[in-house]
């Protein structure tokens, strides 16, 4: 098999998210408007997005190194569906691992919807949510979990909203959107259960890389939700 070849006008092809609407979250690639033209509106949330407003812009570290860290974590995940249980421990990346090392790496946002969260994935999330904004919403938690969702004390940069009750909003699938590089569906609950179920053999479990698609499901699910959820901490 040729091996494909790589080169520097590549680095030309690259285009990540740089915009998110401060309402919704929306990601996009352009800027709002410029200082010329009236102000554009959001097409998810529609709120008007001023050139002048304060924040938006997603700003990485070294977006090169980022995305090569977030490629091989997907490289790996991926690696374990097809490499025996018994394979060197390269390939010993569950999606577990592959989700938690996700939160490692995060370097602006985890945002996510969810059927339900267990204590240990609420608790990973708060230790993210130290260094990045954590943004969440979860269809239904246990009494004594659900208190702990909208607490700000233990990380301010944690925002995890509770859906209203089922019938008025659909229940949403499990989505986790990283810098809006990388994203991971399939899962049945952001619970330690739902990962296990996610490793077993013939289940599913996606981790999208290609980017025009991480940012349609962000913006058709997440910031779709968003934007209306009147519940939870503001």
């Amino acid at each position: 098999m040729r091996t494909q070849r790589w080169n520097l006008d590549n680095l030309l092809q690259v285009s990540s998210p740089m915009y998110s609407c401060q309402r919704c979250c929306a990601l996009r690639r352009e800027a709002p408007c410029d200082a010329s033209t009236a102000p554009a509106q959001c097409p998810i949330c529609g709120m008007p997005r001023h050139p002048q407003a304060p924040g938006g812009a997603i700003q990485f570290d070294n977006l090169f190194e980022h995305g090569r860290a977030l490629a091989l974590l997907a490289s790996r995940a991926r690696g374990f569906r097809t490499a025996p249980h018994a394979a060197p421990p390269h390939y010993a990346y569950p999606p577990a691992r592959a989700l938690f090392d996700a939160f490692h790496y995060a370097q602006r946002f985890v945002h996510f919807t969810t059927s339900t969260i267990c204590p240990q994935l609420l608790g990973a999330l708060t230790m993210t949510a130290q260094r990045v904004h954590v943004r969440g919403l979860v269809a239904e938690a246990a009494d004594i979990l659900s208190a702990d969702l909208t607490r700000p004390e233990a990380a301010p940069d944690l925002d995890i909203r509770l859906l209203p009750t089922a019938g008025e909003t659909p229940r949403p699938e499990t989505f986790i959107v990283v810098d809006g590089l990388v994203a991971f569906g399939g899962l049945t609950s952001l619970t330690l259960h739902g990962l296990r179920q996610a490793a077993a053999p013939g289940a599913v479990f996606d981790v999208v890389t290609n980017i025009d698609a991480v940012m349609l499901g962000h913006n058709t699910g997440f910031s779709t939700l968003w934007a209306t959820c009147s519940l939870g901490r503001k």
